[in-house]
């Protein structure tokens, strides 16, 4: 994913190049895998997102348990 996705929706905000998370103007401090599962989810908005998909993006395909997911 490209380092310089930038979207608003609602009191919402979220840059990832610059890897934060606004809501309602109050910054959210996430960790880089939470970033990443963040964004999956705002640009699958609508759509199903599976376990895989979020283990491709944010887990880089390493072995993880469902209990870390």
């Amino acid at each position: 994913m490209e380092n310089t996705f930038h979207v608003c929706f609602d009191n919402f905000e979220f840059k990832r190049g610059i890897g934060f998370f606004h809501a309602s103007g109050f910054k959210i401090n996430l960790k880089p895998k939470e970033l990443s599962v963040l964004e999956v989810l705002i640009r699958n908005a609508g759509k199903l997102v599976t376990k895989t998909q979020l283990i491709d993006v944010a887990w880089k395909g390493s072995n993880t348990s469902d209990a870390s997911i």
